[in-house]
Formats: structure tokens, sequence, C-alpha cells
């Protein structure tokens, strides 16, 4: 639930960060949300995070499989997503 929870939030923020900054490029967004996550202390290393740009609309979407901790459980792998995305103002 944690990571989860920490996935959607750096999605969300990274969206508000892009209205703001609008002169960043995905390659800055994808760099923020890493970011984001990373301050949480959720490790980013088997994480997809893809921000895309257009003049209409700024679209973060972060992606994982999360493997349990516990090997004698067996649990299932988990695929957790998060997905923000927002409309740009025009003019």
């Amino acid at each position: 639930m944690w990571i989860k929870a920490t996935m959607q939030y750096a999605a969300e923020e990274t969206t508000r960060y892009a209205i703001v900054n609008t002169s960043a490029s995905s390659s800055t967004l994808q760099t923020y949300a890493t970011n984001v996550v990373a301050t949480y202390g959720v490790d980013t290393t088997d994480m997809t995070i893809t921000a895309s740009i257009s003049s209409t609309t700024v679209l973060v979407t972060i992606t994982m499989t999360f493997t349990a901790l516990v090997p004698m459980l067996s649990l299932p792998d988990i695929s957790l997503s998060a997905k923000s995305q927002i409309p740009l103002a025009t003019s």
C-alpha cells in the first residue's frame, strides 16, 4: 500500500510541477518523479516512469512489479501502477 500510494503521489506531484514549470521536458519530469518517489524511501530500480507533454496535456505514468520480501509466504508478484493526467490551459 505504501509503495502504491507513493507512486500515485509522485505522479500527481509531477503533473502539478509541469503546470508551474511549463518549459520542463519529458526527461525533466521523469527525473522529478523519480526524486519524489525516492524521497519517501521507495526503491525506484524496478520502476518505469514515463512522462509525456503535448500542447494540451501532461501525462505521467509509473509502473512496477512488486515482489514480496518474505519468500515463505509464496505470494505472487503484483503489478502496481499510478497515473496522473492533466489538461494544460490553452490561450
